[in-house]
């Protein structure tokens, strides 16, 4: 494999896509993060809108989505956090001649 090749896979979004979903995952979006977060939310909201905008309990149950989506953020926020923390703490044993297992 070449070197090249590596660097071509080496973005955050197909590291993430890796362990979350144990694949490579698709082609890298590059667009910014408000960007992409936007446009799904946008969309999913419509969607509720469309699906849900009758019912007499249609703003709990707004507040329920938004409130969900809120603690999404939250959870994946922390496990990223810890990740991090995980492989920083994998590099820095490495890099002081520790376990080679990584």
């Amino acid at each position: 494999m070449k070197v090249e090749e590596i660097f071509k896979r080496a973005y955050l979004q197909s590291i993430c896509d890796y362990l979350l979903c144990g694949s490579s995952g698709s082609e890298v979006d590059q667009r910014p993060y408000h960007v992409r977060l936007k446009e799904k939310r946008e969309r999913a909201t419509e969607r509720f809108h469309e699906c849900f905008s009758k019912s007499l309990h249609y703003e709990d149950a707004m507040e329920d989505f938004v409130a969900y989506e809120g603690e999404l953020e939250t959870v994946y926020m922390e496990i990223g956090l810890q990740i991090g923390l995980f492989i920083g703490a994998q590099m820095c044993g490495r890099m002081a001649g520790g376990d080679d297992s990584m």
